[in-house]
């Protein structure tokens, strides 16, 4: 449905008006400041959402004020007293009229937020403009976007526990040349001890041999001692050559024993005892590195895990928006702000930021389609081109507020009624 007349009598600063769109797309009402334009369109607002901007829509001096708003299928008439309001509308068919039950229920499922104001739009902060992009294109991403954050949030915690541990890793000391395993000072001490045990047995052994050659050669100066008296003892030279040849015997075994043992080197393990208790220090130092480390590398794999979350949410929420029905290819949201052609809205031109307005304030009203420009002063010619040729191409209806005369204005408001209508106007 599109607008077909407006009038309005007594509404704030107006005395009375009656404005035909005859199938304009756009309407610019233009005028010195205070002369009523913005009457006008609050007067659009007061008929068809009941709820004036002001205590008193009423103009002062005045008991009652009165707006007929007529659609193509509906009339809408609103009286405004001091105790209040009074509404009626009626159904179109043909010429035939019928007063329709429940009207502003009627009127609240058609119009919507009928306010929508494209200027007003592009002034919303970053957080605004995504919550109306939201509801226009009936995408919630209230539940992904509070999970999101908690895996945000957990992910942050864990990365810092993560550059904690490296940090505190990176300042302890590392010993590439210490062993995997601490050095066992009790064995390394037996070990020392049946070292010594054996070259004690060794040096018992040489004792020993060194007594044989002793005893040899002491038997040796007897033997020689004997011969001299050979004769008188010859039975003692027998019996002493016999033992001379067992402890020969007994030298030579010994010796070939002697000669076989290869004595321990207690000194290596004596260096090994001193440097102990060293090499420990640097083998609990590593371990506790290790241990470190290996609290990182379950850090590291715990954080992925929210990576993967987070890039999954991220997924899901991008194919929801590829599948969302936006008014203008390529406007889009992220968890920053508005976006259009992958640039955030408030980098957009000023040409593209009404387009992109005047394409969600249509969708909005898919209804009844009219928009309210407020401001319309800030549009240049080639703008008002733009919203012209937008609102032929969704068959609305635009009423643009501006400040002047100039030849692009459709009517012009004076002292709170219409001074002048054009049939031709120069945009």
């Amino acid at each position: 449905m599109k607008l077909i007349r407006l009038e309005a009598s007594n509404i704030k600063r107006l005395k009375a008006v009656a404005i035909e769109t005859n199938g304009r797309p756009v309407m610019i009402l233009g005028g010195k400041n205070g002369q009523g334009k913005t009457s006008v369109l609050d007067s659009i607002e007061y008929a068809l959402g009941g709820k004036p901007d002001v205590t008193q829509p009423i103009r002062q001096g005045e008991d009652k004020a009165r707006v007929v708003v007529e659609t193509e299928d509906l009339v809408v008439t609103r009286v405004f007293t001091a105790g209040g309001s009074r509404l009626e509308v009626q159904g179109k068919a043909g010429e035939l009229r019928h007063v329709i039950k429940s009207p502003q229920a009627l009127l609240d499922k058609l119009v919507g937020k009928l306010a929508f104001d494209p200027l007003a739009f592009s002034r919303m902060d970053a957080k605004a403009q995504v919550e109306t992009l939201k509801s226009l294109v009936g995408v919630d991403f209230s539940k992904l976007d509070e999970e999101r954050r908690k895996a945000y949030d957990e992910r942050t915690s864990i990365n810092r526990e993560i550059k904690a541990l490296r940090a505190q890793a990176d300042g302890m000391p590392n010993h590439p040349d210490a062993p995997v395993e601490e050095v066992s000072v009790s064995e390394l001490a037996e070990e020392l001890e049946r070292r010594m045990e054996q070259n004690r047995t060794n040096e018992e052994k040489r004792r020993k041999v060194t007594v044989a050659a002793q005893e040899e050669q002491r038997l040796r100066h007897s033997v020689a001692d004997i011969e001299r008296e050979i004769e008188e003892l010859r039975k003692r030279l027998d019996t002493e050559k016999e033992r001379l040849a067992e402890a020969a015997k007994k030298h030579e075994s010994w010796k070939k024993l002697a000669d076989g043992l290869e004595d321990a080197k207690p000194e290596e393990i004596r260096d090994q005892l001193r440097n102990a208790e060293g090499v420990n220090a640097k083998v609990r130092e590593n371990q506790k590195r290790l241990s470190i480390l290996s609290q990182v590398e379950r850090k590291e794999a715990e954080a992925q895990l929210y990576n993967d979350r987070i890039a999954a949410i991220d997924a899901e929420k991008s194919e929801t928006l590829a599948k969302a029905n936006f008014p203008v290819n390529g406007l889009a949201f992220d968890e920053n702000g508005v976006t259009f052609g992958g640039i955030p809205f408030a980098q957009c031109s000023s040409a593209e930021q009404l387009r992109v307005s005047v394409a969600m304030g249509l969708s909005l009203h898919r209804d009844l389609k009219l928009l309210l420009i407020r401001d319309g002063s800030l549009l240049d010619a080639d703008s008002l081109r733009m919203v012209e040729e937008m609102a032929k191409a969704a068959d609305a209806t635009i009423m643009i507020e501006r400040v002047g005369e100039g030849a692009e204005c459709s009517v012009i408001i004076e002292d709170g009624e219409v001074k002048e209508v054009r049939k031709e106007v120069v945009l």
